[in-house]
């Protein structure tokens, strides 16, 4: 079975590993040899299994707000051509498709964003 190396940064958390390198390139300190687990933290560092932070809270909703407004930039987006002054479209159908990119633009108000979001019905 081949080791694994774990090479340790100053301040202590894992920098990288390799299976032939046993000493830090870059504190040229021996590197750590262990049978723990190593996971990705949400922080891009590597980290034991049972000592990586959690996500903030706070972090996890500031992700799920910038996914639902991309999401919605994009059906904004993808009606453009239709409010152009020159697209052939009846005034009810235009006051419609104004009207959902109204409620569009209003979905980051709801009381639910960024977790519960009721997206309006295209027209």
């Amino acid at each position: 079975m081949k080791k694994t190396y774990y090479h340790l940064s100053p301040d202590g958390t894992i920098a990288g590993r390799s299976s032939d390198i046993y000493i830090c390139p870059l504190t040229h300190e021996p590197a750590l040899e262990t049978d723990r687990e190593i996971v990705l933290g949400y922080d891009g560092k590597l980290y034991f299994a049972d000592e990586a932070p959690i996500k903030p809270e706070e972090l996890i909703q500031q992700e799920l707000s910038t996914q639902a407004r991309a999401q919605r930039d994009s059906l904004l987006a993808a009606t453009d051509y239709l409010v152009m002054p020159d697209y052939p479209l009846s005034d009810e159908r235009r006051d419609a498709v104004i009207a959902y990119r109204q409620a569009l633009r209003d979905v980051p108000g709801q009381a639910g964003f960024p977790e519960n979001i009721t997206w309006p019905d295209k027209p």
